[in-house]
This record gives structure tokens, C-alpha cells and sequence, in this order.
């Protein structure tokens, strides 16, 4: 659940701390920071202004609004305006362009705002927020990629609110494997589970505005603390005297253990230092080049290992095996083929009716073998031939267990049954039962007479219709990708495409950020995807 509110305080005589406070706040499921600043923008100063009525109208518009559908672009009326909302495609996609965006159209009275539901909040210019530590901004894009705990100081909870969401937009299509809190307080229910002497769990995140957190958690390794860092020594000095500004730690970045791998872009730095005394367009225009720059070092992250995962998907033979084709031509078909003359064979002795394996006649003898390997059950249950689902040339996701000596029994194909042969292959009840110490003629006689009866009578019986083709079904085992590989993946990272510091450097922070909960997560979803495709889905 996220909370987005509006705040604002306020000079009264009449109250006994000497102010009055007023919040306004929407609660949600849906992480659209951008889309819930824009609403409490235009709610938040008209219900100050009019009261409850304005919070009702503004509850009717909602209530007329459509569900939110995934990709999809909403023209919401609020409050005499024309919001359209551009919803991301699921809560990891980087949504583009960089920016939002106000469009007036002629002949409407109302300002239609173009929104980007999942970026952060547009204003101020986000290099406001990072003036103090833009030369340090690839670091803190480093620590967020190998979830590293980071505590966020800032002089407002607007503040380290968006900051915090800016931070986690960069990083899509990375999943958040830990837990990020644009605003916390001493007041929040999970205070002494997040804050206190052990060290933070992996990935959290904390927007903070009290000084008392600077102490609790001195012993976090990561501190950013917002704002522009003051020019002078006599600036710090009034900086620190002034009532207004928040105390805790001096503007900037510290890091009691992280040591970059990535080169900085030194030309982008320069630009992002320019603009920060340059004109409000100036910076916002800055804050979206910065924005496009770490999100395209996000994407150029998973470049190895998208190519990496290319070699894990089985190949197409593999999955023609699982998901075998009916159609006539092609000649396979996810059960063998059958006739009248494989539903009824002529002259079909015990023998025939129960050859030596009874699973190699239901799945015909393949080239593939060992998705079952031999057991201690194999005297009871004859070796059979099971064809596997993962058949690749030369490799295999799972490796096969050692190929027995034996000699493969005999496979029995429907369509054309074996002649019988007398004792070639004993029924299981001949086979089982003692042999009597005297041999009865008369019993081998009346036996022979059954036999062959039961033969004529199948004779006699019609060839029934062809039945068609039965639909196409996966057989169980289902394709998967192959098991991830620690080694393999880091000597496949040649070539590279962030500017790592040395070669070195590359295959440190990829063993690190494989072991991160985020990776987890990442490859989990980047496999589920791939067995929709190979299933059909």
C-alpha cells in the first residue's frame, strides 16, 4: 500500500502550539507517484480553499474512471481538467519520454496534462535534489543495483520522497527485491524492525527528515543527505545556524565501503554542473538527460546476461520433442499412430498382446534416453526406452545418468505387431504361474483350442473408422531453461558495455550482483517468460 499526501502548516493564535497542520492523503496499491502528485497538486489548495465539497467532487470524478489496464493510456477527468495517464506495461518497465509534459489544446477550457504514471514526481528539477553529490551519482547507482542499504536525508519529506521514487525508476526493468520507504518516521509500526543496532537488510531504503536517525543508524555503510552543498566555509556556518534548515548530516554522499567500478561520464558531469546555476528549463532539461544516462547503464547491465540466457533456451529440437505436431505430414504425433490393424491385429497371440515391455509399446524406442535412470526395481520392471524432453544436440540441460550395458529388449510398434512365435514372449500369467510336476495333455489340448478361438474371432471383427488425429499435448516434462551457471556466465562477459574501470572490476560486480535478491528475482520472471514462449502461451 502507498500513501501520497498532501501537507500543509500554517500560522493560528488560536491553536496551543502556535500553528495549525493539515494533510490531505489518497492511499493506493498503484506505485503512480507522478500521477498521485498531479492529483493532490489540483485537490490539495481547493479543498484548503472551499472545503469538503471540492474533496467530494474530486471523489465523483474517480469513482467514473476506468480500471487501470496495463500499457494503456487513460484521459481522466478531475476537477475541470483532462489527465492523460500513460500506465506502464507492468510496475518494472521504463516508461518514456524522460519527462511529463503540460499540453493546452485550442478550444478546451481546462489544461490537459500529459502523465507518465511510474516516474517520479516532476518538480523541482531532480538535479536540485542531488546538487551536493552529482560526481558521486554512479556510486549510488552501484550501491541500488547490488541492493545496498541507503539511508536518504532530506530537508522535507517531498524531498526524500521523490528522490527515493527518481532512484527507483532508474533502475527498471530491475525488480525492487528490498524494501524502499520514500517517508519514514520514529512514529511508523515498523520503526524497531527496520532501525536499530544490527546491520540493515539488504536493498532497504529510508527517506528520513530527523536528525535522531543520523545517530540510530550511524552505523548503516551508505548515507546520502539532499540538497546543494554550501559554497564557503561561512555559508556552512549560517547553514547550520539557520532555524529553517533541517539538521543531520552536510549535504553529500558517504560511504564507509563501496569503492566504484564504473568510469564516470565526465562530459555529462560537466553539463549536469552547469546547469545546476542555470534557468529552471535549463535544469529540468538536465534532470531528464541524467535520467536517460543511469537508465541506459541499467539497460546496458543486462546485455551479458540476456546473451548469456540465449545459450540456457533449449533449441528447437528439444521443444519439437515436448510439444510433439499431429499433423500428417510431418510424421510425428504425440501418440504413436494407430489403424484398424493396430486396434485389432490379426493373429495377435498372448505373446503379442504382452510383449517384454509393456512402456516400450506405448512410447516407441527414441534416440534420447536416461529421463529415467535404472533402478533397483529394473529385475520386476523390464528396461523400457522413455524419450526425454529436453533433447538438444551435443548438451543437455540435466545430465544423464550412466548408459546401462544391457541389451535394449525389443520395441513393439502398433501399427505392425510382431508374428507370433511359440514361447517367444510369455504372458504374465504363464510366466508367474509354477509349472505343474505333471504335464496334462488334456490341459495343453483345451488350452491350444481356446487360443484358437480367441484368434478366429478376431478375424472376424470390423476394421473400424480411421479416428483423427489427436490434438497436439505436451507430454510432462515441460521445457525449461537450462540451470544458471556462475562460471560459464562470468566467462561469457566479453565484451562489455559499461565502461567498467578494468576487466577485473567487470567480473567483481557481476559475482556480487548475481548473489543479490534482486537477481533473483529478475532471472525467476526472465524464466517464466521464456516458458510461456516455448509453451505457446
Amino acid at each position: 500500500m502507498y500513501g501520497y499526501s498532501y501537507f500543509t502548516q500554517r500560522r493560528d493564535a488560536t491553536s496551543k502550539r502556535g500553528y495549525q497542520q493539515r494533510s490531505l492523503v489518497i492511499l493506493s496499491h498503484l506505485a503512480y507517484p507522478a500521477l498521485f502528485y498531479t492529483l493532490l497538486s489540483k485537490l490539495g489548495p481547493a479543498f484548503l480553499s472551499h472545503g469538503g465539497p471540492m474533496l467530494e467532487a474530486a471523489c465523483h470524478n474517480i469513482a467514473t474512471w476506468s480500471d487501470p489496464t496495463a500499457g494503456a493510456t487513460l484521459e481522466l477527468g478531475f476537477l475541470g481538467s483532462v489527465l492523460q495517464a500513460e500506465i506502464p506495461s507492468n510496475i518494472d518497465t521504463q516508461q518514456a519520454p524522460a519527462k511529463s509534459q503540460l499540453v493546452v489544446k485550442p478550444g478546451m477550457h481546462g489544461i490537459q496534462y500529459q502523465i507518465l504514471a511510474s516516474l517520479a514526481p516532476p518538480d523541482p528539477p531532480v538535479i536540485d535534489l542531488f546538487g551536493a553529490c552529482l560526481s558521486q551519482l554512479w556510486s549510488i547507482w552501484e550501491c541500488l543495483v547490488l541492493c545496498e542499504p541507503i539511508l536518504v536525508f532530506g530537508p522535507s519529506p517531498a524531498m526524500t520522497s521523490q528522490a527515493i521514487w527518481w532512484l527507483r525508476d532508474v533502475l527498471r526493468p530491475i525488480p525492487v527485491a528490498g524494501d524502499f520507504r520514500p517517508f519514514f518516521t520514529i512514529h511508523d509500526a515498523d520503526h524497531a524492525a527496520l532501525v536499530n543496532t544490527r546491520p540493515p537488510s539488504s536493498g532497504l531504503i529510508l527517506g528520513v527528515t530527523n536528525p535522531y536517525f543520523e545517530r540510530a543508524c550511524k552505523h548503516w555503510p551508505h548515507v546520502l543527505s539532499l540538497g546543494r552543498a554550501p559554497r564557503s566555509v561561512s555559508s556552512l556556518i549560517s547553514h547550520k545556524s539557520d532555524a529553517s534548515a533541517t539538521l543531520g548530516p552536510i549535504p553529500g554522499w558517504k560511504s564507509r565501503t563501496h569503492k566504484r567500478y564504473t568510469s564516470k561520464d565526465q562530459a555529462l558531469l560537466r553539463q549536469l554542473q552547469e546547469a545546476c546555476n542555470g534557468s529552471e528549463q535549463t535544469r529540468r532539461e538536465a534532470s531528464a538527460l541524467l535520467r536517460q544516462h543511469f537508465s541506459s547503464r541499467t539497460a546496458a547491465l543486462l546485455v551479458p546476461l540476456q546473451r548469456y540466457l540465449q545459450s540456457l533456451i533449449p533449441p528447437p529440437t528439444a521443444v519439437s520433442a515436448t510439444f510433439p505436431s499431429t499433423t500428417e505430414g510431418q510424421g510425428r504425433a504425440a501418440h504413436p499412430k494407430t489403424s484398424s490393424g493396430a486396434r485389432f491385429p490379426k493373429a495377435l497371440s498372448a505373446s503379442a498382446m504382452f510383449p517384454k515391455s509393456a512402456a516400450a509399446s506405448t512410447f516407441p524406442k527414441t534416440s534420447i534416453t536416461g529421463t529415467y535412470p535404472k533402478t533397483a526395481a529394473a529385475s520386476t520392471h523390464p528396461k523400457t526406452s522413455v524419450a526425454t524432453a529436453f533433447a538438444s544436440s551435443g548438451s543437455s540441460a540435466f545430465p544423464s545418468p550412466a548408459s546401462s550395458t544391457e541389451d535394449d529388449p525389443p520395441t513393439w510398434n502398433p501399427a505392425f505387431p510382431p508374428t507370433p512365435t511359440a514361447g517367444a514372449h510369455p504372458s504374465p500369467a504363464t510366466a508367474s504361474a509354477p509349472q505343474s510336476a505333471v504335464p496334462s495333455r488334456l490341459h495343453s489340448a483345451s488350452e491350444a483350442s481356446l487360443t484358437d478361438s480367441a484368434l478366429s474371432s478376431t478375424d472376424s471383427l470390423p476394421s473400424p473408422a480411421p479416428s483423427p488425429s489427436p490434438a497436439p499435448t505436451p507430454t510432462n516434462a515441460v521445457p525449461r531453461l537450462a540451470p544458471f551457471s556462475e562460471r560459464a556466465f562470468l566467462a561469457s562477459l566479453k565484451p562489455v558495455v559499461l565502461p567498467f574501470r578494468s576487466a577485473g572490476r567487470a567480473k567483481e560486480f557481476y559475482a556480487r550482483w548475481i548473489r543479490t535478491p534482486a537477481f533473483g528475482v529478475w532471472i525467476a520472471r526472465q524464466e517464466e517468460v521464456v516458458e510461456k514462449v516455448l509453451r505457446g502461451v
